[in-house]
């Protein structure tokens, strides 16, 4: 059972308040009134965490049993909410599509709360990369709310934007991975970033992108696989993770 399927709203409220916790977003360190998270509730739209909303008395538990085979459903734990606030960076990076003609710059956001990877279908289809095969998965998004869609599968050619490392793998195509996302501004800390030798080509390279849509999502099945373990943690507490890309 998941946990906020065991209490109703006043049961809620009160052990968010021993928490310390948000009514609205859930999250810890601040009170609703302050809140400056936008969120939705996806079954009244009011300004609240759907668990937290009067109109729904349980919560399905998220973990769903996966099934296999080309043509059949899998469910699969997706980006549930591409905006976040102003003092948080997503993990942003510009990467190269490759193809047999061209190549094409794009932003990528690595997302490992994602159990897979997906392409928009428009890079799919400028770069002309070849069909793997046709899935049916079943999103499973906060709240328990599932969505089923069709998407088909790719084997794409990426490479970091000074093309020294290659990588192949498999990618979904999905119409819009998420909402605009913010770019590192520039000048943004310049001083700690250059002293340290560190590159952020969300920043330095977001020119060569032909747009700040987000067209490549690398997820939990790819991601770890791209760390190389170098983090170092800045004195405004943001983190910086290096990966084979960027």
């Amino acid at each position: 059972m998941s946990p906020c399927s065991k209490y109703d709203l006043y049961e809620k409220t009160t052990q968010l308040k021993k928490r310390g916790c948000c009514f609205k977003c859930l999250a810890v360190g601040h009170v609703s009134k302050f809140c400056e998270v936008r969120i939705k509730c996806q079954n009244c739209d009011k300004r609240h965490h759907v668990v937290m909303c009067p109109n729904v008395k349980t919560v399905r538990p998220l973990n769903l049993k996966e099934t296999t085979g080309v043509k059949s459903v899998e469910h699969f734990n997706t980006l549930p909410n591409p905006t976040c606030s102003s003092r948080v960076f997503l993990q942003t990076l510009v990467v190269l599509l490759r193809g047999e003609n061209e190549d094409f710059a794009v932003r990528a956001l690595i997302d490992t709360g994602s159990q897979k990877s997906y392409i928009t279908k428009e890079a799919a289809t400028k770069m002309k990369y070849l069909v793997v095969k046709e899935t049916t998965l079943m999103h499973t998004l906060f709240g328990g709310v599932e969505n089923k869609q069709k998407h088909l599968e790719y084997k794409i050619f990426v490479s970091d934007i000074g093309k020294n490392y290659n990588c192949t793998f498999k990618v979904l195509d999905q119409e819009k991975i998420c909402s605009e996302i913010q770019q590192i501004s520039t000048g943004f800390l310049s001083k700690e970033l250059e002293d340290n030798g560190i590159h952020l080509t969300d920043q330095e390279c977001f020119s060569f992108c032909s747009s700040p849509t987000i067209h490549l999502l690398i997820g939990a099945d790819i991601a770890g696989k791209l760390m190389t373990g170098k983090i170092l943690n800045f004195t405004c507490r943001l983190t910086a993770m290096e990966t084979l890309l960027g």
